[in-house]
């Protein structure tokens, strides 16, 4: 009896066992949700009581965790006042881009604001669209550590970051002050670093 040759190996069907697919997805996806990795640094302008004051901006996302549900960041943005090189805002925290096979990721922030008036915690819930590289962040809630001062409070907050390229970031924030509408905060156009 003589048993039939093998196939050869251009003829056969490799059918991937499924961790393999798994691997192939959880890896597509980590790639997708790392696309604001990195350093920027550029010039904006804020719109502060009806005067545009220009600063600049050193922003950064830096991955800190990539596992099969989420990739997380370490954010940190610092605006000095543009001529009197002076501080303007500090916040930093977490970005959370949850799993998904779609284009279009579930995200989840925590940030601290130092504010001369106090600090204030900031929770924020949106998504990043992997096809325009457009990540918005909605604020869910905030936590004041100093509830009692009479400055102004920030009550609603919106970032609209878009990534363009392979190093061009621009981001645009809407502020809502002691329960007003949400307006347009500052605009500024970075370039990735590292």
């Amino acid at each position: 009896m003589t048993l039939p040759l093998p196939l050869p190996s251009s003829h056969r069907k490799v059918h991937p066992l499924p961790i393999q697919r798994m691997t192939e997805r959880v890896t597509a996806f980590t790639q997708k949700a790392s696309v604001f990795g990195g350093k920027f640094v550029g010039n904006g302008t804020a719109y502060h009581h009806g005067n545009a004051v220009q600063y600049v901006e050193e922003c950064s996302f830096t991955v800190v965790r990539k596992n099969p549900n989420m990739v997380v960041y370490r954010v940190q943005q610092d605006t000095r006042h543009a001529e009197q090189d002076k501080p303007m805002h500090l916040e930093m925290g977490v970005l959370k881009i949850l799993y998904s096979d779609n284009d279009v990721l579930e995200a989840e922030a925590g940030l601290v604001h130092p504010f001369q008036s106090g600090t204030v915690n900031e929770l924020a819930k949106g998504t990043l669209d992997t096809t325009t590289g457009t990540l918005t962040l909605e604020s869910t809630g905030f936590q004041r550590v100093n509830e009692s001062s009479s400055d102004k409070h920030v009550t609603a907050l919106k970032r609209v970051y878009r990534r363009q390229g392979n190093r061009h970031l621009t981001c645009d924030q809407f502020l809502g002050v002691n329960g007003g509408e949400l307006t347009h905060h500052l605009h500024c156009e970075l370039e990735l670093q590292e």
